[in-house]
């Protein structure tokens, strides 16, 4: 990896069987930088981001995300996707998910100040399984601002 790269996959690709879900992606992408990836359907978007998170084991290739292989412990904690089903767990606040999050990736961050930024502060004590659709993607896309704030 080069400096200020964040994220690096070299000739990544999946296989199904006989099905080639990802066919030797290579990309560069540099901290700061955000990343959308278009294609028709069957064409490896949702296996592609899911490989790079370790979600699936790529067929062959590799990806490191701030310089230490994807599978590891180090990376997970600096990487993380929105995923089109937005699986968030519902039995639980929005202020009670993203600090368990923080532990997990090992900050202390106090939640309150990015959500007052953000205006969140309405939502942050009221259960996840009351979000609607758009609520949980923007919930989503704040945990990665949180996650990216500190790697």
């Amino acid at each position: 990896m080069t400096p200020g790269e964040a994220l690096n996959i070299d000739s990544l690709s999946k296989r199904h069987g006989e099905v080639v879900g990802v066919d030797d992606v290579s990309a560069h992408v540099g901290a700061g930088e955000v990343v959308g990836v278009l294609g028709p359907n069957g064409s490896g978007k949702s296996t592609l981001p899911h490989c790079v998170t370790g979600i699936v084991s790529p067929s062959s290739g590799a990806v490191e995300v701030v310089g230490a292989a994807a599978e590891t412990v180090e990376a997970k904690r600096c990487f993380g996707f929105v995923p089109d089903d937005l699986d968030l767990p519902e039995t639980v606040t929005g202020r009670e998910y993203l600090q368990f999050l923080s532990r997990l990736h090992g900050t202390t961050e106090d939640v309150s100040e990015l959500a007052a930024v953000l205006d969140f502060d309405s939502a942050m004590d009221r259960l996840v399984a009351g979000y609607s659709h758009g609520m949980r993607a923007s919930f989503s896309c704040w945990r990665l601002c949180s996650i990216a704030r500190r790697c």
